[in-house]
């Protein structure tokens, strides 16, 4: 799969596919610790947003 960074706001995202939300568990509000791992970005376990 592949996404482009667009301007949201000031700032810059890539919004994710519904499927691939799906896919990962991961849903509005969960916290992603991203790493650098050989140069590439890594995505770990999504933290829950308390209440979610």
């Amino acid at each position: 799969m592949t996404d482009t960074i667009s301007r949201w706001g000031n700032s810059l995202a890539v919004r994710l596919p519904k499927g691939a939300l799906e896919a990962a568990g991961l849903r509005e509000g969960d916290v992603l610790e991203i790493a650098e791992n050989l140069h590439r970005p890594a995505f770990d376990t999504p933290i829950r947003a308390e209440g979610w």
